[in-house]
């Protein structure tokens, strides 16, 4: 078991039931501003491995989670900071498509504004609809505005991954992120750092 948390947060939850019976891929996009960490920090390092495999991972299986099928592509490009105090690992763009159509893409950067900006962003376009997670607080649909979940505070999945974490082994379960998503998202992330520090041809 991996903790990627955010596919049990209720926001995400309720956002797959409203687009389960769907005719049409899904387009999403999902914007992080995940803050500037200097270069020195643990997060950079072995131990932290850069927050593309530190961090990005959550988003790519977010992408699993709504859209369904396997991934079929994968491609990134990532700034090229010369030598300003950045790094290509949180300040890029990547784009995964799915065997069902459905594409994902993540802007994730260190660049953005510490106030006025929320951290994530993320917009899942369907069948002439719009659904809207802000920062794991609220859900909205776009078109009439209506709230489909809000909380005073973010709830990323984490206590709910754990109850059924627990769950599963109390009861011999399979556990609640199928092993085979768990080895894709872990892929993704891998395939794409390769590409943005140039060790991979884009496929």
């Amino acid at each position: 078991m991996v903790g990627f948390n955010r596919r049990f947060a209720p926001a995400l939850r309720t956002l797959k039931e409203r687009v389960a019976g769907r005719r049409s891929p899904l387009m999403i996009d999902y914007r992080v501003n995940a803050g500037y960490i200097t270069l020195d920090h643990w997060v950079h390092g072995a131990q932290g491995g850069g927050r593309n495999i530190g961090e990005a991972c959550h988003m790519y299986d977010v992408f699993r989670f709504l859209a369904g099928p396997p991934v079929k592509s994968i491609s990134a490009t990532a700034i090229d900071p010369g030598a300003l105090p950045y790094t290509r690992s949180d300040n890029f763009a990547a784009t995964i498509g799915y065997e069902d159509g459905s594409v994902a893409t993540l802007i994730y950067t260190a660049l953005g504004p510490g106030t006025g900006m929320r951290k994530e962003h993320i917009t899942v376009f369907s069948d002439g609809d719009a659904f809207i997670v802000d920062d794991f607080r609220q859900l909205t649909r776009a078109s009439d505005g209506s709230v489909l979940w809000q909380s005073g505070e973010a709830d990323k999945g984490h206590f709910e991954e754990m109850r059924r974490f627990g769950d599963a082994i109390a009861r011999g379960e399979p556990l609640p992120i199928p092993f085979e998503e768990i080895v894709e998202t872990t892929s993704v992330a891998l395939e794409i750092e390769d590409q943005l520090f140039g060790r991979a041809d884009p496929r």
